[in-house]
């Protein structure tokens, strides 16, 4: 039972993707880390991008020193339709106030519960495994 690495990011204005995509996974662990006592106030968004370009999947959460755990599953509808594989992004909310100084990076993991001979996490997809190392 394993967490696959889908990246680090420090959140900006901006969306950023992650190194990896979600592939056919619902759960979803945040972690946070930053520099100081508090890297600001207000929300970090986050959302996944499918294939078509499409959006779903609208979440926001709050600095936090301890892990978050989030569901974010995918309508049936799109996996009818075969999308299984959808990018991560995050960005800071239009009213949150960080510090520049904070360093605040966070990293999204997901729950594959499969791991390779070596102990590495696999994500499974249709046809084959999907090895992000």
């Amino acid at each position: 039972m394993t967490w696959f690495n889908l990246g680090t990011v420090q959140p900006i204005y901006e969306w950023r993707g992650f190194d990896f995509p979600a592939i056919n996974t619902t759960l979803f662990r945040i972690t946070q880390t930053w520099n100081g006592d508090f890297p600001g106030v207000g929300p970090i968004q986050l959302r996944g991008i499918y294939a078509n370009g499409g959006r779903y999947g609208f979440r926001r959460f709050f600095s936090n020193t301890e892990p978050l755990l989030m569901l974010i599953p995918t309508p049936a509808d799109l996996i009818a339709a075969g999308y299984l594989v959808r990018d991560m992004q995050i960005r800071l909310g239009g009213r949150t106030r960080f510090y520049e100084d904070a360093n605040w990076r966070v990293t999204l993991e997901t729950w594959t519960g499969e791991a390779d001979a070596q102990g590495n996490p696999v994500q499974r997809i249709s046809g084959g495994t999907y090895v992000g190392t």
